[in-house]
């Protein structure tokens, strides 16, 4: 009995090690790890963030804007209002760049800002008629557009603009191709606005060729910092607060119309406020206490274990082959009960305590080892015979086992 517990530890032991190195190594378990998200999108959709965000649609003014604050980096984000985009701009896209001018002027004048990064569309529409009223009056307005970007360079202000390649794909129109290579030449960055989704939830910020990425390029953050591939965890967790006129040297620029909105963990946010957030999470990303949560994970290993092996035991014992047996019924809504449980658990200790679990892994590896093992024993007592495998296999095995969970304390250590 006491060998039987033993060897009961040790597989739990080994399950969450395992799936303790696949959540820290590797990408495999992104999607399960990433469940609790959703929870935490749905039960976040009426929090402060939310209720301060939705006073945009509810004013006259042609900007609203808010700050957000950590303890290295304060960040303005002016949000065009869709009210604004309605009454003043007529619904119209591409924005009229007179009136975007006017408003950026005000915006901008008399700040401090050392670095815009914009998230709204600034090429020319590529496709009027030469001669045509309208086409003069666009022609002449991104004339004066340009003239303001220019004199924001002028004054040592670097910028970021969206990249005219998030819409057309590579193959620009001749005119926006033109004007995106005039702008480079006198000093602007260009960089895109996708950012990858998690099951549709914004959770990390890829910094390649990202705003943000660039944003830190100008801002000559160290090049190893900046990684290629390096994907950041986007921290929600900054204060929000709505401001009068501009206070920080860092100002992201984008719209709070159109479709540009995005599920996250602190509800239905504008992409402007993702990106500003990826920004400040360089600096102070949510981490997470991976000492605490290999602990979580094995209590929650263990109390599963316990009961799915008393309700599996129970049905082996009384099983009728030919018969449907309402055990099984309830076996299968103890697993989805539990998982649902676990899951909205792992939520709560990451919400307040910043410690992330796997448990989905971990149950369905412990259901696989309870199913595969059962099975092994009907074999064994069928064929009447003491064991399936030899010495040398369980030695062998054993040592696995404690390889892998030696290998996963190192990475805690690490951590």
């Amino acid at each position: 009995m006491k060998i039987r517990k033993i060897e009961v530890a040790v597989k739990i032991l080994f399950i969450v090690s395992l799936v303790f190195i696949l959540h820290h190594k590797t990408n495999i378990l992104k999607p399960f790890d990433d469940l609790i998200f959703i929870f935490h999108s749905f039960v976040s959709s009426e929090s402060s963030v939310c209720e301060k965000l939705s006073s945009i649609d509810n004013t006259n003014d042609d900007w609203k804007i808010f700050s957000f604050t950590s303890d290295k980096e304060n960040v303005n984000v002016a949000i065009i209002p869709k009210s604004c985009y309605l009454n003043k701009f007529l619904s119209i896209s591409p924005l009229d760049r007179c009136r975007l001018t006017s408003n950026l002027r005000k915006l901008l004048t008399n700040s401090d800002a050392k670095f815009v990064v914009f998230d709204i569309d600034l090429s020319p529409l590529p496709k009027i008629e030469n001669g045509n009223p309208v086409s003069k009056y666009y022609a002449y307005c991104q004339r004066k557009l340009n003239s303001f970007l220019e004199s924001l360079l002028s004054k040592g202000i670097k910028l970021v603009l969206l990249d005219p390649e998030s819409f057309y794909g590579e193959s620009l129109p001749p005119l926006v191709k033109d004007w995106k290579k005039s702008m480079e030449r006198k000093g602007i960055v260009f960089a895109s606005a996708k950012s990858p989704l998690s099951m549709g939830i914004a959770l990390r910020y890829k910094l390649d060729n990202s705003l943000v990425g660039r944003l830190l390029s100008l801002m000559k953050i160290e090049k190893d910092e900046v990684e290629k591939d390096k994907e950041i965890f986007i921290n929600y967790g900054f204060k929000l607060n709505n401001i009068k006129k501009i206070d920080s040297d860092i100002i992201f620029i984008g719209a709070g119309y159109g479709k540009d909105f995005f599920f996250t963990p602190a509800g239905v946010l504008p992409g402007i406020f993702v990106h500003a957030l990826a920004f400040l999470s360089f600096y102070k990303p949510k981490k997470e206490e991976a000492y605490v949560g290999f602990l979580m994970d094995l209590i929650f290993a263990t109390v599963f274990y316990f009961i799915f092996s008393k309700l599996w035991r129970s049905i082996l014992l009384e099983r009728k082959y030919y018969y449907f047996d309402f055990k099984y019924v309830l076996l299968i809504l103890f697993i989805l009960f539990f998982g649902f449980v676990s899951i909205f658990i792992s939520y709560l200790l990451f919400e307040s305590m910043n410690i992330l679990t796997s448990p989905i892994p971990i149950l369905i590896g412990l259901v696989y080892d309870s199913l595969s093992n059962s099975l092994l024993e009907e074999c064994r007592e069928s064929l009447k015979i003491e064991s399936l495998v030899d010495n040398r296999y369980l030695l062998f095995k054993l040592g696995f086992m404690f390889s892998v969970v030696a290998y996963a304390l190192s990475l805690m250590f690490k951590h």
